[in-house]
């Protein structure tokens, strides 16, 4: 009869491990994540590291986040994108914020030849939560280094480490994800136009997509600029939304070779739907760059003159270092009613070597290194 009590209760702890093991929040150490779907999903959440202060994080995205079947969902703004993510990657949506970023950006070469590419993402957010993310999308695509904003996903200061607020929302940090860096050496940063007719194209045989699924399918899928292009000008890009008549944004791409441009959605007069616009810049703020915009929006037009000073200064020529400092030079303040103020990272990508270098919140004495392995 003992034999046959410890054969049952061996049996039943048997089937018991396996049904708990598949609910993924109960495999996540730390903070609950109560609406992940997946084991990956939880592998992933359990890479998550503060890296400073509760401002800033890193984590090892692991799971699928299912780029073809978002592309296929044709999402034309970030709250559509987000509430399609909460159905397909969660058990509910996370509240999103419209992303509206205010930045500056530049490339560089440094004296021993490599490409370096330094970007500030300032925002009138009163605090700062950001985090590194390393993903791997695997079937051919590249890994990338980039940095999401979870302020767009609402989610408050030191909270991702707290022991109580619920971090699944972090399974959608690909698609707030504002800068980045892959494998092969392509960089982009998303900075914002705030004048101007939003960007929407309506082409019917082209796919729809919205700001940050661009970032991410560019990250993931090309491997030089000219590729970038090639790839953007395959779908129609919403900045806002269908229906949205102001609110833009405009491109800083590079790539490993050196070549940098800026690319930007132009509405002809007359015209119903934005074409893309093409310009050779080695730097960017929040202004209009192609001929004859600029006096739509010349947003961050200060900004934009110290980098193009010192760039022509230089010859294009800095060191990692000048490039943070060119960085913190232009960087800002907090004004809680300025869209441009608040600077919430800084960052320097060396598109030779695959390496970051990042200050958060303006705290140019304590960088934080990456490299993309």
């Amino acid at each position: 009869m003992k034999r046959l009590l410890i054969c049952a209760l061996t049996v039943m702890t048997a089937v018991a491990l396996p049904s708990c093991r598949r609910d993924p929040a109960k495999m996540v150490a730390g903070n609950p994540a109560v609406n992940i779907t997946t084991a990956a999903q939880a592998k992933t959440l359990n890479t998550l590291r503060n890296e400073k202060d509760g401002k800033f994080y890193y984590i090892d995205y692991k799971a699928d986040y299912r780029l073809d079947d978002v592309i296929d969902a044709g999402c034309r703004s970030q709250s559509e994108l987000v509430g399609y993510l909460g159905k397909t990657l969660l058990k509910a949506s996370p509240m999103p914020e419209e992303p509206g970023v205010a930045c500056s950006a530049f490339t560089a070469r440094t004296p021993e030849g490599d490409v370096i590419y330094g970007r500030n993402l300032d925002f009138r957010f009163t605090y700062t939560l950001a985090m590194a993310l390393r993903t791997d999308p695997g079937k051919g695509g590249y890994k990338s280094l980039g940095i999401a904003a979870l302020q767009f996903l609402k989610m408050p200061p030191a909270s991702l480490d707290d022991g109580a607020t619920d971090i699944s929302p972090l399974v959608v940090s690909p698609y707030v994800t504002m800068d980045g860096m892959n494998e092969k050496g392509l960089a982009f940063s998303v900075l914002a136009l705030s004048k101007g007719p939003s960007a929407k194209q309506f082409d019917p045989n082209k796919k729809d997509i919205s700001t940050t699924v661009a970032i991410r399918m560019l990250l993931d899928r090309a491997a030089t600029v000219d590729e970038a292009l090639e790839m953007l000008s395959s779908y129609n890009f919403f900045a806002k939304g269908a229906e949205s008549e102001k609110g833009n944004y405009h491109f800083l791409l590079a790539d490993a070779s050196g070549k940098t441009v800026v690319v930007e959605y132009i509405l002809p007069e007359g015209a119903e739907s934005s074409v893309l616009s093409v310009v050779d810049a080695e730097c960017v703020t929040n202004g209009y760059l192609t001929e004859g915009w600029d006096e739509v929006c010349n947003g961050g037009a200060d900004r934009l003159q110290v980098l193009r000073d010192c760039l022509e200064e230089k010859d294009g020529v800095l060191t990692e270092d000048e490039a943070m400092r060119l960085l913190s030079s232009v960087s800002r303040g907090l004004n809680p009613e300025e869209l441009t103020s608040n600077t919430h990272w800084s960052v320097v990508y060396n598109l030779t070597k695959r390496t970051a270098t990042v200050c958060v919140a303006r705290d140019f004495e304590n960088p934080l290194k990456y490299t993309l392995k």
